[in-house]
Order: structure tokens, then sequence, then C-alpha cells
């Protein structure tokens, strides 16, 4: 599947043990709508179009783009998403993570991961290439923005992040 996923992990256990779901979150997210739930309540943040290729991504708190302060070139963005963080870190997953998702199972040492402050967040996705040791690198950055109370919630989900690499 061409999707990453940004969660709090702990997030996303408490929201399927009070919506009851059952451990294969990726078929429950696919064909029920508990999926748009979780994207719209800020539990998981998808991006779509994501081919296999080797990433740099950054999650961004600071006032300008990685994408500005390095030479790079922003060909897809996307703004309005929202994430609600509650155990001070966010991970980047992918799809098939979800399709044995338990409490009781050791967690994946997963990175690339995010170390933030408790609360809501904006989130705008950029995904382009940036010059990498004379290279241009495929790179994603979550740049998120801490909001006083929950963000409104307008990204399209739809959208599809298949850089030109």
């Amino acid at each position: 599947m061409d999707y990453f996923i940004v969660t709090d992990i702990e997030q996303l256990h408490r929201f399927q043990e009070q919506e009851k779901l059952p451990n294969d979150l990726l078929t429950e997210f696919t064909t029920e709508e508990t999926g748009d739930v979780a994207v719209s309540e800020g539990i998981i943040l998808p991006i779509r179009g994501i081919e296999n290729l080797p990433y740099t991504v950054y999650f961004n708190e600071s006032d300008v783009s990685v994408f500005h302060q390095l030479t790079g070139d922003i060909e897809l963005q996307q703004t309005g998403y929202r994430l609600h963080v509650q155990s001070g870190t966010l991970h980047l997953i992918t799809m098939p993570n979800l399709r044995h998702w338990d409490r009781t199972r050791p967690l994946p040492k997963w990175k690339p991961k995010h170390h933030l402050e408790n609360g809501w967040y904006s989130v705008t996705v950029f995904a382009g290439l940036i010059d990498q040791d004379g290279h241009q690198e495929p790179t994603i950055e979550f740049w998120l923005k801490a909001c006083p109370a929950k963000p409104q919630f307008m990204a399209d989900i739809a959208y599809g992040f298949n850089l030109t690499s």
C-alpha cells in the first residue's frame, strides 16, 4: 500500500479500545468509516501516493519550512490536517503495521519519530526534492503548528503525494 501514516501510537491504541475495533486496523480503516473518523479526529494523518523510494523525512515545528531553509523544490503540498498528541511522540508508520495492531505486541522501534509537547497541532505536509550532497533527495516534511484548541480539519485525504523523482 502506498501510504505513510503519522500517529501518536498511544492515541491510536486508545481510539481502537474506545471504538472496540479489531486488531486488523488496516482492513477496518480501508473498508469502514472509522478510518475517516480517525483522520478527522486527529488520530492518524495518512498520506497516499508514496512510492517505494528512500525519503528524507522532517518533523518541523519551526516557523520556516525546511524546503525554504535548504535548497529544495516543493512539488506537492496539502494543508488542513490536524493531530492530537497525548504521549509526547509522533511516529511515521506504514500501512502494513496496522494489520496486527495490538497493545500486547511489542512495538517495533519505529523511525522516524518526533518528540513534542502534548496537545493539538495543525499540520501541513510538503513533498518534493531537496539537494543533498549534489543529488535531489525525495523529501517529506510534516510542518507542525501547536494550537491552543482543536484546529479545523480541512485536508483532502484523497490527495496524492506522488513525487516525480
